[in-house]
């Protein structure tokens, strides 16, 4: 929690370079500090940490810890409702159906055009997959799959 103090701090030199000359009011104020709250902790969460260390890197391939990609869809949500897994069922849904929930309340409160469903969905479907390319993508430039590009993912952060 303390690492987010740098962002806030620079959060609010921006806010109040932005807000001087606006008229916001102090709600909406608080709806983007807290949305900025919120997206640095999806960025924490989806994409932190970055596995920098090559010490760290060969140990989880020697422990098999390393992610797995999974483009068929539905099938780690099948594997683990067969494994009877309650745990991973709850991690699965935790995770990913609330993980880009708030976007879904956020998204209609800060811009316009966020005003019906379809175009919440579609932002989400954006984020989700805006996510899992970036995971692919670090994972490719460190060569180590470090977080797994898995579809089921990006169906229920949907």
């Amino acid at each position: 929690m303390i690492q987010l103090i740098p962002f806030l701090v620079i959060y609010v030199v921006i806010a109040v370079l932005y807000y001087r000359n606006k008229k916001t009011s102090f709600i909406q104020q608080i709806i983007h500090l807290s949305f900025f709250i919120y997206v640095l902790l999806v960025i924490g969460n989806s994409l932190l940490p970055l596995p920098v260390s090559e010490r760290y890197i060969q140990m989880s391939i020697e422990q098999g810890t390393e992610g797995k990609n999974n483009i068929i869809p539905f099938s780690d949500i099948f594997q683990i409702i067969n494994n009877n897994s309650l745990n991973g069922i709850i991690s699965q849904l935790v995770n990913n159906l609330i993980l880009l929930s708030p976007l879904g309340f956020y998204a209609p409160l800060i811009w316009r055009k966020f005003k019906n469903m379809k175009s919440i969905i579609f932002l989400g479907m954006i984020v989700s997959v805006g996510i899992a390319s970036t995971q692919f993508i670090i994972s490719t430039i460190i060569s180590f799959t470090y977080r797994g590009f898995i579809i089921d993912n990006i169906i229920l952060n949907t």
